[in-house]
């Protein structure tokens, strides 16, 4: 983030607007334009910085209404006081090799991941249909992440929307993912999520029936900012287990095609392999990387933003994987 040039970091103003609460920051309806959700940093007017150097104003803003008559006053004058604002997912990639990122910037360069993203097919969700099925179950598990925690019957409805293979198998306590396991009380995602982002796979492994795939799926309607899929087609394409489909050596993790007397029933990812779940997070932090660096806006549905599922042209994890799956696609 850039703060502007020769302007004390005393005289800066800087705060995170949260997508669920972007709209609803301020009561008053006086204010021109909110702004998208994200990190933000502006230096102070020079009526402000008097109040600050006054010891009127922390430098912390101390009391929200001291923050929210400020902000009102910042949002009112956007244009005279703050022209240039820089946006920013909240958490970015760690732990990636040189020569990954070398790879992953490659094959940026390669493809259209705009192309790609519009290009995700799957039942319903087409680009063209505004990708319908996706929309609802994320406002789905968003709603109940907030309320109650993350239900049985959320993970069912997920596993149906992938025509998961043994529905009939999935059982386990009425929450499988207590509230705010992954989004704070202030709407942003859990700190500890930044380093390890595997750690609630712990908590939906306990659910029968569950493997790798439908565990990383929860994970990415509940919070697609941070979190994308990982399934067979990736697997297979950019990791490990199919030598026809590999083009990519990113992911140590295997994908294996089981058979039944003699005849293929599928393939899967085994849970109990040694690169399970610490591959996840590695897959995580390749999407976090991405994001951060594809240069075209992602051409998010209408309704995605019209529903504050996403911010105009801002790319999160679940839409890099979403491009990533249509890639892989083609080979798998």
């Amino acid at each position: 983030m850039n703060t502007p040039k020769q302007i004390s970091p005393r005289y800066c103003l800087r705060w995170r607007v949260r997508r669920s609460s972007a709209s609803r920051l301020l009561p008053s309806q006086n204010v021109r334009k909110w702004p998208k959700a994200g990190t933000y940093e502006t230096s102070l007017p020079a009526k402000m910085r008097s109040l600050r150097t006054a010891g009127l104003i922390s430098p912390t803003l101390g009391g929200r209404l001291a923050f929210h008559l400020l902000l009102h006053k910042i949002l009112n004058n956007l244009n005279r006081w703050a022209p240039k604002w820089s946006v920013e997912m909240s958490f970015k990639p760690q732990g990636l090799p040189t020569d990954l990122c070398k790879e992953l910037d490659a094959f940026i360069l390669a493809n259209s991941m705009v192309n790609l993203y519009k290009s995700y097919s799957w039942e319903n969700d087409t680009y063209t249909n505004g990708f319908p099925d996706i929309r609802k179950l994320e406002l789905q598990l968003q709603r109940s992440e907030a309320s109650t925690g993350i239900l049985i019957s959320d993970v069912k409805n997920v596993a149906k929307w992938g025509a998961m293979r043994s529905q009939g198998r999935i059982s386990g306590t009425t929450v499988v993912l207590q509230k705010n396991t992954l989004i704070a009380v202030d709407g942003d995602a859990q700190p500890c999520l930044e380093a390890q982002p595997q750690e609630p796979i712990d908590t939906l492994k306990l659910i029968i029936g569950l493997g790798p795939t439908y565990q990383s799926k929860v994970l990415r309607f509940a919070l697609p900012e941070e979190y994308g899929a990982i399934d067979t087609r990736i697997v297979r394409v950019f990791g490990q287990g199919d030598s026809k489909a590999h083009r990519h050596n990113w992911l140590s993790i295997k994908a294996i095609l089981g058979t039944h007397k003699g005849k293929a029933t599928g393939w899967s990812i085994p849970a109990t392999q040694k690169h399970w779940p610490s591959d996840f997070a590695r897959w995580i932090n390749i999407l976090r990387y991405m994001a951060k660096n594809i240069q075209d806006k992602c051409p998010h549905p209408k309704e995605f933003e019209e529903s504050k599922l996403r911010v105009d042209g801002q790319w999160t994890c679940a839409d890099v994987e979403m491009a990533l799956f249509s890639y892989a696609s083609k080979y798998a």
